[in-house]
C-alpha cells in the first residue's frame, strides 16, 4: 500500500513539474514575441525594402523563470533602438511586481556596393568592378552605397580589397571635364547667363572645382567653376 502511494506521488510530482516547465516555456516565448514586436516597431524607420532582419536574445533560455503577469509586461528602453546591441527592461505590476532586463542584438542585412576584386588607387568604379553584396550594416559607421549607379564614374582615393565595402571616404567625385576637352564657358550674374563661348580645359575638373580654361576666341586663360559635364561658369 505504501509502495503504491509512493509511486502515485512520483507520478503527480512529475506531472506538476511538467506543467510548471511547460507554463514557464510558454511565458518565456510570449515575452520573447512581445519584445520582438517592440523592437520591430522601434527600428521600423531603419528598415529598407529588401532588408533581412535578425533579432537575437541573449537573456532567454530554457531555465528563465518569472511569475505570471496579469497583463502584458511593460517594455521600456532608455533610447530609441538601433541596429547592434540592445537592452530592454520588462516589468510587471500585477499580481506580483517584477522586472527583467532583456539583452541581445539586432542585425540588419542589406545589399550594398563592394569591390568585385582588389582594386588599386585611382580605379574608376562601375559595373565591371563593383557589385552588390548582402552585408550586416550595424557597424558600418562610415556610410555605404546601395546601388552601383551611385558610385559609377567615381575614382578610388586608395586601394581596396575584394568584397570591401565602398564608403564615401574612399571616393573622389567623377571627372566631368578632362584636360584638353572642349567646354562651354558660361558668363553671367546670379541665375542669369549673359554670354556663352567655347573654350579649352587646361585641367581636369570635378563638380564645383575651379579650373583654368582658355577662351578659344580671345586666347585668354581664365578661372572657371565646373557646373556640369563640359560646362564651366565665370562670375557669381
Amino acid at each position: 500500500m505504501i509502495k503504491g502511494s509512493l509511486k502515485q506521488t512520483k507520478i503527480l510530482l512529475f506531472m506538476a513539474f511538467f506543467l510548471t516547465t511547460s507554463q514557464s516555456l510558454a511565458e518565456v516565448e510570449s515575452l520573447k514575441q512581445q519584445a520582438t514586436r517592440f523592437i520591430e516597431q522601434q527600428i521600423a524607420e531603419e528598415i529598407q525594402e529588401g532588408d533581412e532582419v535578425k533579432i537575437q536574445f541573449s537573456t532567454f533560455n530554457s531555465r528563465s523563470k518569472f511569475p505570471t503577469c496579469a497583463e502584458p509586461p511593460l517594455l521600456r528602453t532608455p533610447r530609441l533602438l538601433k541596429p547592434g546591441r540592445f537592452s530592454i527592461k520588462a516589468s510587471c505590476q500585477n499580481p506580483k511586481r517584477w522586472s527583467l532586463h532583456l539583452s541581445g542584438s539586432i542585425n540588419i542585412y542589406r545589399k550594398i556596393a563592394v569591390g568585385k576584386q582588389a582594386l588599386p588607387k585611382g580605379s574608376i568604379l562601375g559595373k565591371s568592378n563593383t557589385y552588390l553584396l548582402t552585408t550586416e550594416i550595424s557597424n558600418l559607421r562610415s556610410g555605404y552605397y546601395t546601388s552601383v549607379e551611385q558610385i559609377s564614374g567615381y575614382q578610388l582615393k586608395r586601394a581596396i580589397q575584394q568584397d570591401q565595402v565602398i564608403t564615401p571616404r574612399l571616393l573622389s567625385p567623377p571627372l566631368l571635364i578632362r584636360k584638353n576637352d572642349e567646354v562651354i564657358i558660361n558668363a553671367g550674374q546670379g541665375s542669369s547667363v549673359i554670354v556663352r563661348v567655347a573654350g579649352i580645359a587646361l585641367q581636369d575638373g570635378r563638380q564645383d572645382q575651379q579650373i583654368n580654361v582658355r577662351n578659344k576666341t580671345s586666347g585668354k586663360v581664365i578661372r572657371a567653376r565646373v557646373i556640369g559635364k563640359g560646362q564651366v561658369r565665370v562670375g557669381r
